[in-house]
């Protein structure tokens, strides 16, 4: 075990340098609330819009109820879930929402 030099506590213990750790590590939990709030943002949209998703095709299409539920919680990004929900709306029949749940193709584009 490291027994730390006189120098190592005289420097640990200086008001100053106590003063500029402290400062740092309020920065950093600060930065850490920050990322957890925007994080949590992100999964609270991204539940709400795998509702919408499953709500809309249960309404339209209750035949591809299970698909929907399966195919909502696979998506992770949700402006592609915007997307796919906005094309289920706009889709004329139930095998063109079929396809747009599982194949997906313009989540590449």
């Amino acid at each position: 075990m490291h027994d730390p030099s006189w120098e190592e506590r005289l420097w640990e213990e200086h008001p100053k340098v106590q003063k500029i750790r402290a400062e740092s590590e309020a920065k950093g939990e600060e930065r850490g609330k920050i990322e957890g709030k925007a994080e949590g943002i992100v999964q609270g949209e991204l539940l709400a819009l795998r509702r919408l998703l499953v709500s809309v095709v249960k309404a339209r299409f209750p035949s591809l109820d299970e698909v929907a539920q399966r195919e909502a919680e696979r998506i992770e990004d949700p402006e592609v879930l915007d997307i796919l929900i906005q094309k289920i709306v706009a889709t004329p029949d139930e095998l063109t929402a079929c396809w747009l749940l599982t194949v997906r193709d313009f989540e590449r584009s």
